[in-house]
């Protein structure tokens, strides 16, 4: 919760802000989602969310720009790995 209420004070394009409210519990974890997401990046790698390679290229661009941003206020992720990394797109 806390870590959510870190990224919700954030600004930046490609840091999204999470509903702390849709908290549950699985295998004792709590989990946060946002309700906008639609999937993750490993649904991307293991092609559950089709993207075309100038998407993949974009996507990548915005999440180095994201972890940059991060960097700057002297945040580090530690646990950055493709499950953790919401994917949104455009209507």
């Amino acid at each position: 919760v806390n870590e959510a209420r870190l990224m919700n004070d954030l600004n930046h394009p490609f840091i999204p802000k999470m509903d702390i409210g849709h908290i549950y519990k699985r295998n004792s974890k709590i989990v946060l989602y946002s309700k906008l997401a639609i999937g993750t990046l490993e649904d991307v790698i293991k092609g559950k969310i089709a993207a075309s390679e100038e998407e993949k290229r974009t996507l990548i661009l915005q999440i180095l720009s994201a972890v940059a941003y991060f960097n700057s206020k002297g945040i580090v992720h530690q646990d950055l790995k493709p499950i953790n990394i919401l994917i949104y797109r455009a209507k």
